[in-house]
C-alpha cells in the first residue's frame, strides 16, 4: 500500500484553508459579522484564523497517522520476526521501534527488511530504526567493554578479531552473543538465558568514524536524508 504524495496533500489542505479564509473575510467586510466576548467585538476572521490553523495542523497530524504511519505499521507487522512496532514522529525524524518475537532473531537481517519497507513508505523522509531491549547491569557492562573492540575494528578493519573478542567476553560471562557486520552498521546482540535479559545495539559505522559516538541506549541507527 503506497502513501499519497506529501506535496499534493499539503497543497489540498492549503487550498481548502484559503477558500475558508476568503469566504469568512467576505462575510466580515460585507456584513460586518463579529462575535462579542466580555464586551469586546472580535471579527470572525480572527476566530476563523485560529480555527483554520487548528484544522490545518490537525489535518496534517491525521494525514501522517493514517496515510504514513498506519500503512508502514501494517507492512512491518507482516514480518514474522516482529512482535510489536511503534512509530512516532519526533522533531524532523520518524522513529520506528521494533520488539522482536524471539531473542535469537538476526537483528541485522530484520533491520535490512524493515529499512526496505520504511524507505518505500517514507520516501525522502528521515527515519530511525531501533530495537526494544531490557539489559541488566551485567549486559550493559559487557557492552561497554565491547566498545573498545568495535572502535578498533572500525578504524583498522579487523572485524573478525572484533567478533572473536566480543564472543569470548560473552562466553566468560555466560552470556549468548551474536555479532553481525553490514556495510553500514555493526549489530551487537547479548542475551542472558538465566535472567531473560537482552541488549541490542546498532553502531552506524560511518557516524562512529566521524563523531566517535556509538548507538544510543535501546539500539538504534538512522537514515538521515535531506
Amino acid at each position: 500500500m503506497s502513501a499519497p504524495d506529501d506535496g499534493s496533500c499539503f497543497i489540498m489542505m492549503l487550498v481548502c484553508y484559503c477558500v475558508i479564509m476568503v469566504v469568512v473575510y467576505w462575510l466580515t467586510l460585507e456584513r460586518g459579522m463579529a462575535v462579542e466576548w466580555r464586551g469586546l467585538r472580535i471579527p470572525i476572521i480572527i476566530l476563523a484564523l485560529l480555527i483554520g490553523l487548528i484544522l490545518f495542523f490537525g489535518g496534517q497530524f491525521l494525514y501522517n497517522k493514517y496515510n504514513i504511519e498506519k500503512p508502514l505499521e501494517e507492512l512491518i507487522m507482516e514480518n514474522k520476526s516482529v512482535q510489536q512496532v511503534t512509530i512516532d514522529e519526533k522533531a524532523d525524524i520518524t522513529v520506528i521501534e521494533i520488539k522482536l518475537k524471539d531473542e535469537g532473531i538476526n537483528s541485522a537481517e530484520l533491520y535490512q527488511e524493515i529499512y526496505f519497507e520504511a524507505s518505500k513508505v517514507l520516501k525522502n523522509q528521515s527515519f530511525r530504526i531501533s530495537f526494544v531491549d531490557n539489559p541488566d547491569q551485567q549486559l550493559y557492562q559487557l557492552w561497554q567493554r565491547s566498545q573498545y573492540y568495535i572502535h578498533q575494528a572500525i578504524m583498522q578493519g579487523n572485524f573478525p578479531e572484533m567478533v572473536d573478542n566480543i564472543e569470548k567476553m560473552a562466553t566468560e560471562a555466560q552470556v549468548n552473543a551474536e555479532v553481525y557486520v553490514s556495510g553500514d552498521n555493526i549489530f551487537i546482540q547479548l542475551f542472558n538465558e538465566h535472567t531473560n535479559k537482552s541488549l541490542i545495539r546498532i553502531v552506524a559505522r560511518q557516524n562512529y568514524m566521524v563523531t566517535g559516538q556509538v548507538a544510543n541506549i535501546g539500539g538504534e541507527a538512522s537514515d538521515q536524508r535531506n
